[in-house]
């Protein structure tokens, strides 16, 4: 019996000293955090779409836009608006968007998000993840030769508030919360 007590009581030890708890985020902090990520995503579009960053910066900022999503494989929905023709609407990976954007075949080219804003609160999810949505309205214009194209869509953001392990200065993983962008839908085409 003296054994068992022994085996439960090194058993608890070691549960209570390795088992973290994580404390429910601060949501007004993460509202915050998820708005200033979408507009760094705005910022990452606009050096990847222009025509004078160069390739080693275009690269560079495809791999600090992809940092802010929680995955590379997230869907980006952009439109084509034809003038007196029905918008089209396309769905792209995250990095496939990120490439075509490079590599688009006009003079110039401005990307412009106004009114970022969270539009619904985070959430509790099933899964223990927080969930919420940002809305920004996107003003797209290419200009080649004579010819200028430009369209204003608008478009919701998910927002994935996820836990993750970090080690800290004990050399002990602790849990932490952070915000991270995840699909772009296009909710108003060619508004």
């Amino acid at each position: 019996m003296k054994k068992y007590v022994i085996i439960f009581g090194i058993l608890m030890w070691f549960v209570s000293g390795y088992s973290q708890s994580l404390n429910e985020p601060n949501l007004e902090n993460f509202k915050i955090l998820a708005e200033k990520k979408a507009k760094s995503f705005s910022v990452y579009i606009s050096k990847v779409a222009s025509k004078t960053t160069s390739l080693d910066d275009k690269e560079i900022a495809i791999n600090q836009a992809c940092r802010l999503f929680i995955y590379d494989t997230v869907t980006i929905q952009v439109s084509y608006c034809p003038s007196g023709g029905n918008p089209t609407v396309y769905s792209r990976t995250l990095i496939k968007y990120l490439r075509r954007l490079s590599m688009l075949n006009y003079d110039q080219i401005t990307i412009e998000w106004v009114d970022v804003v969270m539009v619904s609160d985070l959430k509790k999810g099933t899964d223990g993840n927080f969930y919420g949505i940002i809305s920004t309205v996107q003003r797209f214009t290419a200009v080649k030769g004579e010819y200028t194209y430009s369209d204003v869509t608008v478009k919701h953001i998910e927002v994935v508030l996820k836990p993750y392990l970090k080690p800290n200065d004990q050399g002990d993983d602790e849990w932490r919360w952070d915000v991270y962008l995840s699909n772009v839908n296009i909710v108003e085409p060619c508004s």
